[in-house]
């Protein structure tokens, strides 16, 4: 009792500051603060829930299931309709986990054209035969044996690229910058074909980089029909238009999901090419590597970047550029970022020879450090594709260093520094414990 009584003559002596405070104080304005964090914190946890729902999204299995049971070149009308109806059951089980995901609605989208397409409402799947006893091992086919190994010249092979402004390396090794806005043609030969569809990349500037992509693998009776493969910014699909991510004997053509909404390859064993796909910041960047006596199966008089390099009216000639003053540098609407900042920006991602420059070159006319990696992978691609190559890199441009040291730096998002967010979160927090310090 006495010193229940000691504590409540203490209190009515030294009133707390919870009773004391008012006005407009500090109180309210930790109040604020206190809001604004519990605001954040719910949107952290929807921005994490609603990429865990598309993290869930598994509608490549369904394409490579469909896959599967379609690619034979001689697949039946009736058995072709039978595999599109279990496709299209397994991606409606996918709808909740796959909302909001762009590849699972063209899918979805997609499978009633093809079932229009096969007639698939007056088609009845056969009866399927059951093979004796000890007859279930298959040996391979010829057309197996055919399909999956090139009968061509081994080990002579070209690389073609597209990265950035648009930088061009052709099958022959010229290294060019073009300004070929709108779509244009990289390859058109007997087995693939190619088109690109370029963007400005800043008003009143000359300057495109590649947002499309088309790629067209031709018919080849015994080995692959026809397929098409479309990316475009902000959907690098793991699947053909169709659906499908294989077809032919022994999956003589084949999509690879190298990462998810990144980096895809196509891989043709018949004609011994890989294709590969990649999105970088808000644009594509593509790599090929073809053998020698396929290339020129185009016709003589089409227009192919990567065989015949840019119409010279589209070519833009940045390397006598770089070393001119900043506001002499023609076909731009201005620097964005100083020569000396780029160059050590792209020194920091070890590229050389042409890349290097490119990079240079890319970084002073947008200020985008996402162009960085974009000359980092593409460097990449060329020495992954023709490995001899790798040691025979020098710069191209004499007024520029050739020396990088050894670091590598990955940037996804250029549109803000990060220290910007992280500052204020801090700022926040700050605030936050200085309130609960002032009210213990």
């Amino acid at each position: 009792m006495i010193a229940r009584a000691y504590r409540a003559a203490k209190a009515s002596e030294f009133p707390s500051a919870r009773t004391v405070w008012k006005g407009m104080g500090r109180r309210r304005f930790c109040s604020s603060a206190v809001r604004l964090l519990q605001i954040t914190v719910h949107f952290l946890i929807l921005a994490t829930l609603t990429r865990s729902v598309s993290s869930d999204c598994r509608v490549v299995k369904c394409s490579t299931e469909y896959s599967d049971r379609v690619d034979r070149v001689d697949t039946t009308a009736a058995e072709r309709c039978d595999a599109l109806r279990a496709y299209n059951d397994c991606a409606r089980e996918m709808a909740r986990a796959c909302r909001g995901d762009l590849n699972y609605h063209s899918i979805v989208t997609l499978i009633p054209d093809l079932m229009r397409q096969y007639d698939c409402s007056n088609q009845s799947t056969p009866p399927k035969t059951v093979n004796p006893p000890g007859n279930e091992a298959k040996e391979p086919s010829p057309a197996d044996n055919r399909c999956t190994s090139y009968n061509g010249r081994h080990g002579d092979y070209k690389h073609c690229g597209l990265f950035g402004d648009p930088h061009l390396r052709t099958f022959d090794n010229h290294f060019e910058t073009c300004k070929v806005q709108g779509a244009w043609p990289l390859i058109d030969n007997e087995y693939i074909a190619v088109q690109v569809t370029n963007v400005p990349l800043v008003d009143s500037s000359s300057a495109t980089a590649t947002d499309k992509l088309t790629v067209i693998i031709k018919d080849h009776s015994e080995c692959v029909e026809q397929k098409m493969y479309q990316a475009q910014t902000g959907n690098l699909p793991a699947a053909f238009v169709d659906g499908t991510n294989r077809t032919g004997p022994g999956r003589s053509l084949r999509i690879f999901e190298i990462e998810p909404r990144r980096h895809v390859e196509i891989h043709a064993k018949y004609i011994d090419t890989r294709i590969v796909v990649r999105q970088v910041g808000r644009y594509l960047t593509f790599a090929i590597r073809m053998p020698s006596d396929l290339v020129n199966t185009g016709k003589k008089d089409g227009l192919e970047l990567c065989v015949k390099g840019c119409p010279n009216r589209e070519k833009m000639d940045f390397q006598r550029s770089l070393p001119l003053p900043p506001d002499q540098i023609p076909d731009t609407s201005g620097i964005f970022m100083s020569k000396e900042t780029a160059i050590a920006k792209c020194l920091e991602v070890n590229v050389t020879d042409f890349y290097f420059d490119s990079c240079v070159f890319d970084l002073m006319t947008t200020g985008d450090v996402n162009f960085t990696t974009a000359a980092r992978k593409a460097q990449k691609d060329f020495w992954d594709l023709l490995p001899d190559a790798r040691g025979h890199s020098k710069n191209q441009n004499p007024g520029l260093p050739t020396k990088s040291p050894n670091a590598t730096v990955e940037i996804v998002n250029s549109s803000a520094p990060p220290r910007t967010t992280q500052s204020w979160t801090l700022t926040v927090y700050i605030l936050l414990v200085q309130c609960t310090i002032f009210f213990l």
